[in-house]
């Protein structure tokens, strides 16, 4: 989980970098005699900005897990959560599929990793929708950070010592920093931390682990075992093919 955030964090940042970039294609900067790149210089301004969020140390009350306990709670019917639960991920997983139907009607081939590289800087709305994804990033990069953070500080017994903490998630900063700029390329990275971090925490471990506590009530193999068993065939194919093919990705690119 933690590669996880530590890899969408790199995401974000690619991601600050290339919209950037598009809304100010000619801007390079110069820094004690050097010239660097608009795209590069856009990741490291977006790092300095962000990181004096990251030292905060209570930011997980906001992070969007909370909103599950909160609606149960809240239900005057509790039994109907999980349909509650299951309505809302279809909702968003047909927003998600028609987006991407939607940009391919648009642009076709030339459609890039990012939808909003494609849409032109001189419309107003297209500035609009553009300036709301460069917003999103400043307001969860710091949300990603903290859980490595304290998982850091807890394996090394931080407890309150706030120069070490600060220390830590500065390194986490710059650590993220260094791997965008090495791999500037937002589909590629996307496509890594889907398919082996999200491929493997949403198709391989459910299934994984629900084998598991059943293999200790049932030892028949009834239905339910087999359809576990068959999302766990295609999700390692899953994962090994598009691992091997990001990284491959990546590699050429560099």
């Amino acid at each position: 989980m933690y590669l996880e955030l530590y890899l969408v964090a790199i995401d974000f940042m690619i991601l600050e970098g290339d919209n950037l970039d598009k809304l100010f294609p000619s801007v390079n900067f110069h820094v004690a005699g050097l010239k660097i790149g608009g795209k590069q210089g856009f990741v490291l301004i977006f790092s300095l900005l962000v990181l004096p969020t990251t030292w905060f140390r209570s930011l997980n009350a906001l992070a969007g897990h909370a909103v599950f306990p909160m609606i149960y709670t809240g239900m005057s019917d509790r039994k109907k959560f999980p349909t509650v639960l299951l309505s809302c991920f279809i909702v968003c997983t047909l927003g998600y599929g028609l987006m991407g139907v939607v940009g391919y009607l648009m642009f076709g081939k030339s459609l890039r990793s990012q939808v909003t590289l494609n849409l032109p800087t001189r419309n107003w709305s297209s500035s609009i929708a553009i300036y709301t994804t460069l917003i999103n990033p400043f307001t969860k990069f710091a949300l990603l950070v903290t859980p490595i953070a304290e998982a850091i500080e807890d394996s090394l017994h931080v407890g309150k010592n706030k120069a070490v903490s600060v220390t830590i998630r500065t390194a986490l900063v710059v650590s993220t920093t260094i791997v965008a700029l090495s791999v500037p390329f937002f589909a590629y990275a996307v496509a890594l931390t889907g398919s082996f971090l999200s491929g493997t925490a949403t198709m391989l471990l459910p299934c994984a682990c629900y084998l598991k506590i059943r293999s200790r009530t049932c030892r028949k193999l009834g239905f339910e075992q087999v359809v576990c068993l068959g999302i766990i065939v295609v999700g390692v194919g899953v994962v090994v093919v598009g691992t091997c093919s990001s990284l491959k990705q990546i590699v050429q690119s560099l």
